[in-house]
């Protein structure tokens, strides 16, 4: 009887433990002096999309000041992340700051960690650690980072999405084949009627 094969252990690619060093590390010191009072922008959020009776006033249907408009402070609603904050503040009633700063310093450490580990794998370990390294000190992307705004968490996203959408183009992942299927399809059908309508 032929004894099996000892099954290898599983040892994660360099690109994440890369990536997850510098998401960590970025995450830590964002949220360091996290305690401070809002900015003006963060405040403006807290006060009339977070800390409000309903959660509807997340996405910006009304003014919790009757002496501005609702236009003049709209653009400080960034609706995911005064979401979230508000799923916070329904739940724990919270004022405190570095509950808030917790959603924006993630994103941001995600940010960082993701873009470090696929160019880490795709460029090498050198050149992808400066790249994470580069987006984490950028001194707009800091600021935005370390207070109530949503632009970390939109970086985030569209990392995420220029990450995956490519691979799922291409038929790599399982839901990436039926997408490329149906756009030939769609592709081919345009094509056929374009055919019939000049013969």
């Amino acid at each position: 009887m032929s004894e099996s094969a000892p099954k290898k252990a599983y040892t994660p690619a360099p690109s994440a433990f890369v990536g997850a060093i510098l998401g960590v590390a970025t995450a830590a010191v964002y949220l360091i002096g996290s305690g401070r009072a809002f900015g003006y922008d963060a405040a403006v959020t807290f006060a009339n999309f977070v800390a409000t009776p309903s959660m509807l006033d997340a996405f910006a249907v009304h003014s919790q000041q009757p002496t501005i408009p609702l236009f003049g402070i709209a653009g400080n609603d960034h609706v995911l992340v005064s979401l979230l904050s508000h799923l916070i503040y329904s739940t724990t009633g919270s004022r405190w700051e570095v509950v808030y700063r917790v959603i924006p310093a993630l994103a941001a450490a995600g940010t960082v960690g993701v873009t470090a580990a696929v160019l880490v794998n795709r460029f090498g370990l050198t050149a992808g650690t400066c790249a994470g390294v580069f987006v984490a000190t950028n001194p707009m992307f800091v600021v935005n980072s370390r207070d109530l705004r949503g632009y970390s968490l939109g970086v985030l996203c569209a990392v995420l999405a220029t990450v995956l959408l490519p691979r799922t183009g291409t038929g790599r992942s399982r839901w990436g084949r039926p997408l490329l299927h149906g756009t030939r399809s769609r592709r081919a059908r345009r094509l056929g009627r374009r055919a019939s309508f000049t013969n």
